[in-house]
């Protein structure tokens, strides 16, 4: 039996050769790029289609060998897709695991200024939030790991790259 990972989802057929847009995971696209075909969830019954040629730019899209005009594509729009575990690169701990030990940390802006503390994390499928209480207001931050600056965990702080104006939305 083949050991499966979903990576994302179909979106609508792109050109006049049947190509999709493909909704990957960002940690799933160089996985993606390794693999020579995808598992596409059809009824419940994962399907393989070998891909000829996947280019990654504003959008992903991806050539299945067999699907050559936009009306055999527009039959696998909105679908899960897998690839074989084999694929998948070592992921250290995941994002959303470390993420949660952020709750209770004093959050500093890049200027060093206390904004306020971490009092919950939200996870959304395809965004996690930073719920920030300060002395007037509660506000929900996005959190990337690009916006994090620096963590000092004995001291329970955490210093964000916080877009002026975001704290009083």
């Amino acid at each position: 039996m083949i050991d499966l990972v979903s990576i994302g989802y179909t979106g609508k057929p792109y050109g006049k050769d049947g190509q999709l847009k493909l909704r990957v995971e960002d940690k799933y696209i160089d996985d993606l790029l390794k693999s020579n075909a995808v598992f596409i969830n059809l009824d419940g019954s994962k399907v393989p289609f070998i891909h000829s040629k996947i280019s990654v730019g504003s959008h992903i899209l991806i050539q299945l060998d067999d699907i050559d005009n936009p009306q055999a594509a527009s039959e696998l729009v909105s679908k899960e897709i897998l690839i074989e575990s084999k694929f998948i690169s070592a992921q250290p701990e995941s994002e959303e695991a470390s993420v949660n030990d952020f709750i209770g940390f004093k959050v500093y802006n890049q200027d060093k200024d206390y904004v306020g503390t971490i009092s919950d994390v939200i996870q959304n499928p395809h965004q996690v939030l930073l719920e920030i209480n300060t002395f007037e207001t509660t506000f929900l931050m996005p959190f990337h790991s690009d916006l994090v600056i620096d963590v000092d965990p004995m001291a329970g702080n955490i210093f964000l790259e916080i877009v002026d104006g975001l704290t009083s939305l």
